[in-house]
Parts: C-alpha cells; structure tokens; sequence
C-alpha cells in the first residue's frame, strides 16, 4: 500500500462550498471578459456584418409596374450598405420560375460576419432585367450569397383591358351588417385565374345553407365577374347524433342564379345573385387577421 495515501473518512467535512463560489467567481468574470471583447470588436467594425448591415430598408421599383406578357421589365433594387463590402453585383438566380412563379435575385460580394466593412453607408443600387412570359403575378425574393433575406416583392403581369381579376380574392369575406353569413374564396389569381367560392347564408326557417360560386369570367380591367350559382343536394341524409349535418357525396348540383362580383377596391366588394323574380345582395369586406 502507497504510504502516502490517506483516504478521507468523512467526505462531508470536503468544502464543496468553497469550491462552488471560487467556480461562481471565476464564471462572472470570464463572462465580464467576452463580454467587453464583444463589445470592442463591435465598436471597431471587426465584427460588423456586411450582410447584417445590408438587410435593411431594401426596396424595389419594377418598371414598367405593370405590363402585359413578353414585355422586358426592370427590378431596380436600393440598399443602404457599407461602403468597405459592397455587393459586386446581382443576378437572377436559375429555377423553375414556371412552376414555382417565384424568382430569385442574388447579391454576390463577401459577405464573411468578421470583415471590416467601415462606417460609412452608402446607397447600392442594381438593376436586373427580366420578362414574364405568362400573365399572373410573380414572387421576387433577393438574399446574399451566403443566404441572408434581404427582401421580397411581386411583378404584376397582365394586359392593360385584359380579362384577368386586377385582385386576388383568396381568404374569407363577410357583410358586417348580415355577421354570421359570409363567402370564402380560393383564388389561382398568381397562376390561370380560377376563382371558386363559397356563400354562407340562412334559409327561410334559419337553417344553414350554402351554395358555390363558379364558372367566372371577368371584363375588361379585371374589376368585375360574372358566374353561376350553385346549390349542391345529397337529399336525405343519416348522420350520428347529436350531428344533424355531415359529410357525405352530392347527389346533384343545381344552378340557382347568375352571379355577379363587383370589386370596389382589394378588400370590399359586392356580391350580386341574379334571378328573374329578384336579386340577392351582399357589400361584403375581407377578413384581415
């Protein structure tokens, strides 16, 4: 056996105490320490980020704002940025652009978190050019080569008098006067136009009823639309209680009206069902959350 061991008999007399305050101590000032070289090098511009300084106030200008198909246009992007790591450029980035109505602008230079980049802002500014080939709307979204956001935007692309909706009614839709009632729309405003509704109302006993608004072509400028109004019947129905309604396959679909939309700006509309002995109206607002 070591003669220079000794065992301790009793553990509980160890000061664990003292220990745990001097580890205390040394945490605080360690944090003290990375707290000031933090500091310090953000003061001197060594850790200012050149993406991180760029990502503010970017803004878009499309010229023309609105176009028909084939027509070149301009992205005309502006960002304040630091003058010392200035983007080298922009370009549009490859991609499914028809299938995913999206584009990418990317902006190269580098952008490493610790480069210096100065104090001094300056306005980059870029163009980059691009041509719709479809009518609908297409998403712009621009970020660094090392992936910041930066922004996004849409380029509005439809024939000045054309046929195509100037809104996209998609969300949920109500009359404050009739609360209770309302229309639900689901729009392909971005891609071929196709609108489908649905209106929520009351029979003449108070009982809920609905019907679907499809098959609508819009006039020239896009502001108003006329279509069919449908009721869809599956007759009777046995449904386990206390459920007096449930989902089961139509039986029939039956035009009840015309119908008419009339846009009054992107958030307020008039709806119109149209029949020989009377009319149905409703000034409905869209629903913001």
């Amino acid at each position: 056996m070591n003669p220079s061991y000794r065992p301790v008999h009793n553990i509980a007399r160890f000061p664990f105490s003292r220990l745990l305050a001097g580890l205390r101590v040394l945490a605080h000032n360690v944090a003290t320490v990375a707290a000031t070289l933090v500091a310090t090098l953000v003061a001197t511009g060594a850790l200012n980020s050149a993406a991180a300084q760029g990502t503010r106030d970017l803004t878009f200008d499309i010229v023309p704002a609105t176009a028909a198909a084939g027509v070149a246009r301009q992205i005309r992007l502006s960002v304040p940025w630091p003058l010392g790591c200035a983007p080298t450029g922009a370009v549009l980035v490859p991609g499914d652009v028809a299938r995913h109505r999206m584009l990418s602008i990317r902006f190269d230079g580098e952008f490493d978190s610790l480069t210096r980049c100065g104090d001094i802002i300056f306005n980059y500014q870029v163009t980059v050019n691009v041509t719709p080939q479809a009518e609908g709307d297409l998403g712009v979204i621009a970020v660094t080569s090392n992936g910041t956001y930066l922004g996004q935007t849409t380029i509005h692309t439809r024939a000045a008098g054309g046929n195509r909706s100037r809104y996209d009614l998609t969300g949920m839709w109500y009359d404050p006067s009739t609360y209770g009632s309302g229309l639900t729309f689901v729009h392909g405003f971005a891609r071929n136009d196709t609108l489908f509704g649905t209106w929520y109302v009351y029979d003449a006993q108070g009982v809920p009823r609905w019907y679907t608004i499809q098959y609508l072509q819009w006039n020239a400028g896009g502001t108003e639309a006329v279509g069919q109004l449908f009721w869809t019947n599956a007759g009777a129905v046995q449904c386990l209680a206390p459920f007096t309604g449930c989902p089961v396959p139509a039986t029939s679909v039956v035009p009840m009206a015309l119908v008419s939309i009339v846009m009054l700006g992107p958030n307020s509309a008039r709806i119109t069902a149209l029949k020989p002995d009377g009319a149905l109206t409703a000034n409905v607002i869209r629903s913001i959350f």
